[in-house]
């Protein structure tokens, strides 16, 4: 971007409830500019208010108003969210002075700028972006992380602070955590080895411990092998695809995963160990297509 002595840093922005809060016609003119074909389509949904009808746990009935953001279960929903958001990012980097570069993945936003001009990034894209589009950016989950000039961690940039100094709607003297360990960039955990070895080996191993336990209790040996498919093994998959081949730690990361995925099997399929597993035809059809590093490897399956 500039010379190899300019410090930069990442400004993870990270917005409150962004898919719910996001204003409808901002997404619905960028439609009418960008696909017109598609706009008398989504109009239909899209135009108005919804009432979206929930059941208390009693099973008495309560209508909630819908009028802002995307539609709960629209599968064009991040696609409407995120074709409003590119004009918020377009105008943030004419915005922004200087070399810069913006990423998103989808509400995932990331700005790679010079570390002097982070303040100034935070407060434009709190008050003249994202206000527009009905986002309000988060303090405490926001994060600065400070890079060198071979994109490593910058631990020498911002000597004796912990936080960066970050006015927002809510919190006018708010502050934005400098995370030096490490943070996720547009959804890769980086950083130190100690971080990433942290999130990938115990806090998201532990998360697919806990969602595969949850399977377990849910319905029939059926509905759990489907849940574990289309639900779980997504992440993994996500995963093997995102990191490199030489990143740290991901090969214990995937042997580990699937680890605890063979540990679970059992016990959607009530196998003892001692006998042949009682499985039915989706037990087969899940792990068939899985080759060896995506998941799990058919050659580890009892017979």
């Amino acid at each position: 971007m500039e010379g190899e002595d300019t410090p930069y840093c990442a400004l993870l922005l990270d917005a409150e409830n962004a898919f719910n809060c996001c204003d409808r016609q901002k997404f619905m003119d960028a439609i009418h500019d960008d696909f017109p074909e598609l706009h008398s389509f989504f109009a239909q949904f899209y135009f108005g208010e919804s009432n979206i009808l929930y059941r208390r746990e009693d099973g008495s009935p309560v209508y909630v108003i819908s009028s802002q953001g995307t539609q709960q279960g629209d599968p064009a929903g991040p696609f409407l969210f995120c074709l409003g958001l590119k004009a918020v990012l377009a105008k943030l980097q004419r915005e922004l002075q200087g070399p810069c570069a913006i990423l998103g993945l989808m509400d995932d936003v990331t700005v790679l700028l010079p570390s002097d001009q982070a303040e100034e990034a935070w407060n434009k894209a709190t008050k003249a972006c994202f206000q527009e589009y009905g986002l309000t950016l988060r303090v405490d989950k926001s994060k600065l992380l400070p890079l060198d000039a071979r994109g490593l961690n910058g631990h020498d940039q911002f000597p004796g602070r912990q936080t960066l100094i970050a006015a927002s709607a809510e919190k006018p003297s708010g502050e934005v955590e400098i995370a030096r360990a490490g943070a996720k960039l547009v959804g890769v955990p980086y950083g130190s080895e100690l971080y990433i070895e942290t999130y990938l080996l115990l806090q998201w191993l532990a998360k697919t411990q806990e969602l595969l336990t949850e399977i377990a209790n849910m319905g029939s040996v059926q509905d759990q092998l489907l849940l574990l498919r289309a639900c779980a093994h997504p992440h993994v998959a996500y995963w093997n695809r995102l990191l490199p081949f030489d990143y740290p730690f991901k090969d214990l990361f995937l042997a580990q995963h699937d680890n605890i995925v063979l540990g679970t099997l059992p016990v959607y399929c009530a196998w003892s160990g001692q006998t042949k597993p009682n499985r039915p035809a989706a037990y087969a059809d899940w792990v068939a297509p899985s080759p060896r590093g995506h998941g799990l490897d058919p050659t580890t399956l009892p017979d």
